[in-house]
């Protein structure tokens, strides 16, 4: 698990910087957070990232650290690839995630712009690292926060 504070102040109380808690949380619970749709999983989580300060967790999966959601929200990144193309990307629909109203109408729309690659892929957070270190991150987006 890896909690990140606020994307953009979206109310008062998320009015603080950006910043990352790494705890642990089970990938049983992560799996039935999402599949069977079962929130509670994820709220002890969610509480102790609020008790150190941070307003949500960005979900990571497995040994290599797959980007999954945000909190309960689909999430996105627009980046430069590392085959040089402007890409909007989001995690697969394979399972872990639940998909989203939200979800399907930014792909929907991006893709009809045809201005940039639209990927449903599975990506991690040592690619994001690298990436932020690179300054090929133009923006990444959850379904309610943003950060630009």
């Amino acid at each position: 698990m890896c909690a990140r504070g606020p994307e953009a102040p979206v109310t008062p109380s998320s009015a603080r910087t950006l910043n990352d808690y790494r705890g642990p949380v089970s990938t049983d619970a992560f799996l039935c957070f999402s599949v069977l749709s079962n929130y509670a999983p994820g709220l002890l989580p969610q509480q102790t990232a609020a008790e150190k300060g941070y307003s949500q967790i960005l979900w990571l999966l497995g040994n290599d650290h797959q980007v999954t959601e945000v909190g309960t929200m689909n999430c996105f990144m627009f980046w430069i690839n590392e085959q040089g193309e402007k890409e909007l990307i989001t995690p697969p629909l394979d399972g872990t995630i639940l998909p989203g109203v939200t979800r399907d109408s930014v792909l929907s729309l991006a893709r009809q712009w045809n201005e940039f690659k639209v990927s449903e892929r599975p990506f991690t957070m040592p690619q994001v690292a690298k990436a932020v270190a690179e300054k090929r991150v133009r923006f990444n987006a959850a379904t309610l926060h943003e950060r630009c």
